[in-house]
């Protein structure tokens, strides 16, 4: 049952695997560091379908610490996209390796199989 394909609102998930969010703590002024990048980059190694970040405060006074991730500037919106882009990536090469993925090459997008 757990590797069996899940569709959820017209999308696929090869496993019905997924990481759950986790408050890691580490963001400076709410940007992703290099913690983010290497501890979600091994999440999408993992072989789960479906990868969740942390909450993310979408004003500074909404996060729970003054280390949480927000995104409410400019400068953390382009870590976030720095992130995706980089998540995205490696989930590309996986796919491209290994097949059987969610992830249109040509544009990044998840789409449903």
């Amino acid at each position: 049952m757990l590797f069996k394909k899940l569709k959820i609102n017209g999308v696929t998930l090869k496993n019905r695997i997924v990481v759950s969010p986790m408050c890691q703590y580490s963001a400076k002024k709410g940007c992703p560091t290099d913690w983010h990048f290497t501890h979600l980059s091994k999440l999408v190694n993992s072989g789960a379908s479906m990868l969740m970040i942390e909450s993310t405060a979408v004003e500074n006074n909404g996060k729970i610490s003054h280390n949480d991730l927000c995104l409410n500037n400019d400068k953390q919106e382009k870590k976030f996209k720095e992130l995706k882009d980089r998540e995205i990536k490696i989930g590309q090469t996986l796919q491209e390796k290994y097949g059987d993925g969610n992830i249109d090459l040509e544009t990044g997008e998840f789409v449903s199989n």
